[in-house]
């Protein structure tokens, strides 16, 4: 997740969760009939509240309020849903002269495909995404029930060493998760 969006994400968060506490706390003052609540809503005009839905702008009004909700919402989703791609690592060169970039998400499979050749993990897949500015190869394997977990982590330091000698640099994280198969039932 980008910092922008994780920015707005609390925004939105916090504004909706102090609107949703002020509401419920005018509600529970309004019950528990305490005074200064009662003398707010005593300011409010009883009659505009009531002849509003029967006005010609009150449908146009209701209209923008869900389309923009629906609009806002649905991007929201979107963008928290997808991956954030990592895209290109540029690496350092030693020359002067040129540059050199390599795709994180081919650099994933690849430590992935090399993963799945051990005769304990039985699948491993592997994405590079965009983790708050910073960015992130994530592998997940999946291993049979009996390999010992010390056995996967030694596999996974050793993918992780590869990643880092291959790019000579630790700007790239790695995340290795594992997904043990069920037991087999026994016969």
């Amino acid at each position: 997740m980008k910092p922008a969006l994780a920015g707005f994400d609390r925004a939105v968060s916090a504004i909706l969760g102090i609107a949703l506490i002020a509401g419920g706390l005018l509600v529970i003052g309004w019950w528990a009939e305490i005074d200064p609540v009662r003398d707010l809503f005593g300011y409010a005009d009883q009659e505009w509240y009531t002849a509003a839905p029967e006005q010609n702008w009150w449908p146009w009004a209701l209209a923008a309020a869900t389309l923009t909700g629906l609009a806002l919402g649905g991007w929201l989703l979107l963008e928290n849903v997808r991956p954030n791609r990592a895209g290109e690592l540029e690496l350092e060169t030693g020359v002067e002269v040129g540059t050199a970039t390599i795709e994180t998400g081919p650099l994933a499979e690849a430590t992935a495909a090399i993963l799945s050749r051990s005769p304990e993990v039985e699948e491993a897949t592997g994405i590079a995404i965009d983790d708050r500015g910073g960015r992130t190869v994530r592998i997940t394997m999946t291993a049979k029930p009996d390999v010992p977990l010390e056995h996967l982590r030694r596999l996974a330091e050793e993918a992780r060493a590869d990643i880092t000698r291959a790019i000579e640099s630790d700007e790239l994280t790695t995340q290795f998760f594992v997904r043990y198969l069920p037991v087999p039932e026994p016969e």
